[in-house]
């Protein structure tokens, strides 16, 4: 099972549930968002996607950019490929 982690500040982590998922053999895929890193383009490999919080809200796009992709990309995650999502207070 492959899981993608979209992270928005370097404190907010899936912390015991990530401890869980790796002893399971989950194989996790994190994207740091506040540092730069991109959304891989084929979601389609992934089975699930876990989106964390932060001190940021949806609408503070100007301050942070990437929020516009990031949005798009769980969209098209949950609606389009019909994949489970589970979202943390962003």
């Amino acid at each position: 099972m492959k899981i993608i982690i979209l992270q928005h500040i370097s404190c907010e982590t899936p912390g015991y549930i990530k401890d869980l998922m790796i002893k399971d053999g989950v194989e996790l895929t994190t994207v740091q968002l506040d540092e730069g890193q991109i959304i891989p383009s084929d979601l389609s490999i992934f089975d699930g996607m876990l989106c964390m919080g932060g001190p940021m809200d949806t609408w503070m796009e100007k301050n942070h950019p990437w929020l516009v992709d990031e949005k798009k990309r769980i969209k098209e995650f949950v609606v389009d490929l019909k994949r489970p999502y589970l979202g943390f207070c962003l």
